[in-house]
């Protein structure tokens, strides 16, 4: 019969005496298993200090929290109060907890770009679900966006997909961006043509 392990952990916790569950041992069970989070008091998972020492005591290389799911085991058990927080969001800075940071940091271009620019293709993806519409229409943020990874011209606002200066700089690293560009730009000769140099000569025939 197979053994529920987190389930195991978390009825071990239970039988932990109250007086015993100090900052120390606290600190230990969620480098562990980053789900333990969820069994803490409401007082350790808003406390600042108690999370950055998670943090910086090298808890962000443990293999469990390399993983998305011991990312998301972690993150959405924080305070809302924490991810209002500018420190602990850069200390956190990835795509993965990108949709737990408050609207206020959602609309933050310098922790977005960060965020950005620490994950992979896939991780620009799911961030560009929880970006701020604010910066999607932003055509400095955009440009910014761009020269991370090229492929990010496709998550623009409607507007932006139709500015020409921002697609051409996106056909430079990737001509499949003219999929995405507005129609108007799609029927401009300049960026058809742009799009089409920049096609590798060994897809050309």
């Amino acid at each position: 019969v197979g053994c529920d392990w987190n389930m195991y952990r978390e009825d071990l916790y239970r039988l932990i005496p109250l007086d015993l569950r100090d900052n120390e041992i606290l600190l230990e069970l969620v480098f562990i298993q980053p789900s333990f989070i969820k069994e803490l008091p409401y007082y350790y998972r808003d406390n600042k200090p108690f999370i950055k020492k998670l943090i910086l005591d090298d808890f962000a290389l443990s293999d469990l929290f390399r993983t998305f799911w011991g990312h998301l085991s972690f993150f959405r058990h924080l305070s809302d109060r924490l991810w209002d927080d500018e420190e602990i969001a850069s200390l956190l800075n990835s795509t993965s907890s990108l949709e737990f940071w408050s609207d206020r940091l959602k609309n933050n271009k310098k922790l977005v770009l960060r965020a950005l620019q620490n994950s992979s293709r896939s991780g620009n993806r799911v961030a560009f679900m929880f970006i701020s519409t604010e910066l999607k229409d932003d055509l400095r943020f955009m440009k910014q966006a761009v020269q991370i990874r090229a492929s990010n011209f496709e998550f623009g606002s409607r507007r932006l997909r139709d500015n020409k200066p921002l697609l051409l700089l996106a056909l430079e690293k990737k001509p499949h961006a003219l999929k995405y560009a507005s129609n108007r730009l799609k029927n401009d000769k300049e960026v058809v043509l742009k799009a089409f140099n920049k096609i590798p000569s060994s897809l050309k025939h």
